[in-house]
């Protein structure tokens, strides 16, 4: 249950609900766990000519905000343009019988398309005499004394500032029960944690069983977080079918990720001093350091002699490991002194032309600017909504993409990119490493046969 308040509710239900029986007339009651309208993770406000589904919401401290102390609701309407209706938030504190109102200042669409359900940023500044004090749980309400049918936890996780981490990586959800990428994944985490990864959060939308394998022995080791998710309003969380719906309403797909995206973006921004957001098809490579910590080190200090300040992302140039490329490039086959299963260490091949600046491109984002996430860049940033990202030379890095064929977008020029292969074997610098990790994990989870 990862956005009901259920702690709060156990220890406030007794005394609130003496409160509320002295006073019959009190204005917003808080609202009993049974009251509330579910969707599976997600709670409902509904109004005459509404339908807004939320996931989680979020307390926003950031020095950067211009609106100060903030309550950041992550949320999927079923309809256009929901800023035209007025609501409220009703924020509840641990120290208090009574909510607060703070008024929704902000309706901020994440995405650039127009398939419902839309998903979207709330966000309720809280009052400047209440500033200072941490709300339990907030409740979507179209006006402030309306009886709420909903009540997110408000996720507030600031450590000391010298127990921050370096490096997150956010994964929009896997699914497809039919869909068995669990030796690939196993590949992909250990490429991941060996350049510096501290940790790795998955969403899980229904996945194969040898995949959760995977997710469970790695999370286990503390090197994946892991959270189920399911789809809101009308679409279908049983896995197989929702598989076969997101395969064939490719927008719909899309629009869905961002939650997952933001959702992981704002559960850690006070946690690492990066958060990356990538595929478990592609991985950030450095070209000249052995991790990521020595590359953003001079990525950094380069994007400085350009411009100084921080940046909200520093993104780096998309480059294709295609499968034709090794069966084109290597008519022996494969390497024999790597596995046959480790896909990255075998397909060294790539493509001599790197997509255009910004296509298909990943980043590595400052959590201190960030504030509606998309898959490649942010789409809005503190403190005035623009952002300023800087790509990084691929002298320093690139972003490795490891796919059967070319995306949709660049079927038709696809050739000009398999035409002109080169062998990069840059991956090869971690690969004792990986190999013995993956190989490992796979043996003892029981991948591979007694001999």
């Amino acid at each position: 249950m990862p956005n009901l308040p259920v702690l709060f509710w156990l220890q406030n239900r007794i005394k609130l609900t003496k409160k509320q029986m002295k006073m019959n007339d009190t204005c917003a009651k808080f609202p009993y766990l049974y009251d509330l309208h579910f969707n599976n993770y997600w709670q409902l406000h509904q109004s005459e000519n509404r339908t807004i589904h939320l996931y989680s919401a979020f307390l926003d401290v950031r020095e950067q905000n211009p609106l100060g102390p903030t309550v950041r609701i992550l949320a999927m309407a079923d309809h256009s343009s929901p800023e035209t209706n007025e609501a409220y938030c009703q924020l509840w504190f641990n120290d208090s019988t009574e909510p607060v109102f703070a008024k929704v200042e902000s309706y901020m669409k994440i995405t650039h398309h127009n398939s419902f359900p839309v998903p979207y940023l709330l966000s309720c500044p809280i009052p400047a005499n209440h500033s200072l004090r941490i709300p339990e749980t907030v409740s979507l309400v179209s006006q402030p004394c309306d009886a709420a049918t909903n009540s997110l936890k408000v996720v507030f996780d600031k450590p000391e500032p010298q127990e921050k981490k370096k490096f997150a990586v956010c994964v929009k959800f896997h699914y497809g029960p039919d869909d068995d990428i669990s030796v690939r994944l196993a590949e992909w985490i250990e490429l991941l944690h060996a350049l510096g990864a501290d940790k790795i959060f998955l969403y899980d939308l229904g996945v194969h069983p040898n995949v959760k394998k995977i997710t469970d022995y790695y999370t286990e080791k503390g090197v994946v977080d892991t959270t189920r998710f399911s789809l809101p309003g009308f679409q279908p969380n049983l896995p197989l079918l929702n598989s076969m719906f997101l395969d064939n309403r490719k927008t719909l797909k899309r629009e869905n990720e961002l939650i997952p995206i933001n959702d992981c973006f704002y559960r850690n921004m006070y946690r690492y001093e990066y958060i990356s957001l990538q595929d478990s098809d592609e991985v950030i490579i450095p070209t000249k350091h052995d991790n990521w910590a020595d590359m953003m080190e001079e990525a950094l200090n380069e994007s400085m002699k350009v411009m100084d300040g921080k940046r909200s992302s520093w993104h780096f140039r998309h480059v294709y490991f295609l499968d034709k490329m090794f069966d084109m490039q290597r008519k022996q086959g494969y390497f024999p002194d790597i596995p046959s299963n480790m896909h990255m260490m075998q397909h060294v091949y790539r493509s001599n032309k790197y997509n255009p600046e910004l296509f298909f491109t990943k980043a590595f984002h400052n959590p201190e600017r960030g504030l509606a996430m998309y898959n490649h860049l942010p789409t809005s940033c503190l403190p005035d909504g623009a952002c300023v990202n800087y790509e990084v030379n691929v002298n320093l890095a690139q972003m490795h993409h490891y796919r059967k064929t070319c995306k949709p977008a660049l079927w038709d020029v696809c050739h000009k990119y398999t035409n002109t292969t080169v062998e990069d074997t840059v991956i090869w610098k971690w690969k004792d490493r990986v190999v013995s990790g993956t190989q490992g994990a796979l043996r003892q989870l029981g991948f591979f046969d007694k001999n």
